[in-house]
């Protein structure tokens, strides 16, 4: 039992002192295979990259940029959302999921509604599982 003293705070039921936030999972709960990501650069001035935007690496900057809504090469999917800000700043850093089990629906919402390339899927060896939300590659 909770003592009152100075620095105790009891939350009522219905009531919570945190900050919200809405956190969105890009890899399957559900599946049992596991993922490969790595840490990447990603270009200033591209603004707010959601979970699971496909990406590509720009060979004239060697940092990633967001891959167009029909690319046929992407080199994975950002893990969580970033905020690469306005040009001027200093390059912005990202986790890069390119192997695993993602949620199909979130990368697809991160790809502007747009279902990934046939030439995409076919380059990633990747597969769609609506059934099950799955983009497996």
């Amino acid at each position: 039992m909770a003592t009152d003293a100075v620095g105790n705070v009891n939350i009522g039921p219905g009531f919570s002192s945190r900050p919200t936030y809405t956190f969105t999972e890009l890899l399957a709960a559900n599946s049992s295979q596991g993922h490969f990501q790595d840490g990447v650069t990603l270009k200033v001035g591209q603004g707010v990259l959601a979970t699971g935007t496909p990406i590509v690496l720009d060979s004239g900057t060697n940092q990633y940029v967001k891959a167009a809504t029909d690319a046929t090469v992407i080199d994975g999917f950002l893990r969580d959302q970033v905020d690469t800000g306005v040009a001027g700043d200093i390059p912005k850093l990202g986790n890069r999921v390119y192997k695993g089990v993602l949620k199909y629906s979130v990368v697809k919402a991160a790809n502007g509604g747009v279902d990934i390339a046939a030439g995409a899927l076919a380059a990633l060896f990747a597969r769609v599982d609506t059934h099950r939300d799955y983009f497996i590659f």
